[in-house]
């Protein structure tokens, strides 16, 4: 019975990603581009003046005497949330205002990682950003492709490749949506323990 539960589970996960293949490939693209060339680019060009700028993981609102787990990660969750709500938005635009948001987005915590490694240690950077930040950045796809859906659907209907809106669409934009603001709690929990032990 679980054998089969999982297959079952698994060909839903891989139907999922076949169907939503290339808005979710172009989200990745946008943020690990916008991300990573900007830290392979001040890299290259080390000799560029970047200032140091404030960690961004003291999230405002989060007091230094706050030992309360949930709280502190409520906080962060809704911190982020309210940062990445112009992406979530931007599914009115077909998904166009998402992907330069999430570009500057991606550019800011590029520069944001760069200064930090700048005045910090190579494992103080890993310790405050990866483990948190991985599952932050598979947020930030996520709401991207569900903000890029709608354009491809419109793409390809004018095309016609397909139907303009089907209910499996519907299904397909609320998982990404839920799967966003998992990861970002995922995110924000991990941060806000991060933040309690130091």
């Amino acid at each position: 019975m679980k054998a089969k539960l999982y297959h079952s589970k698994y060909n839903w996960l891989k139907l999922f990603i076949k169907r939503n293949f290339r808005v979710l490939k172009l989200a990745l693209l946008v943020v690990f581009i916008s991300f990573f060339g900007t830290i392979l680019f001040l890299s290259i060009n080390n000799d560029m003046n970047v200032t140091t700028i404030p960690l961004s993981y003291l999230e405002e609102g989060i007091s230094d005497s706050e030992n309360d787990v949930f709280a502190v990660c409520f906080s962060i969750f809704s911190h982020n949330f309210i940062i990445l709500l112009p992406a979530l938005i931007g599914v009115f635009s077909l998904g166009f205002l998402s992907i330069i948001y999430v570009s500057l987005q991606g550019y800011l915590l590029g520069v944001s990682i760069y200064s930090i490694s700048q005045t910090m240690s190579i494992s103080t950077v890993i310790t405050f950003t990866i483990f948190h930040g991985i599952f932050e950045m598979i947020a930030i796809a996520l709401v991207t492709a569900f903000a890029i859906k709608p354009g491809e659907i419109t793409i390809e209907s004018i095309r016609g490749n397909r139907k303009f809106i089907q209910k499996q669409d519907l299904i397909d934009m609320v998982v990404l949506l839920t799967m966003y603001i998992i990861f970002l709690f995922a995110a924000s929990l991990i941060e806000g323990l991060i933040l309690l032990n130091i």
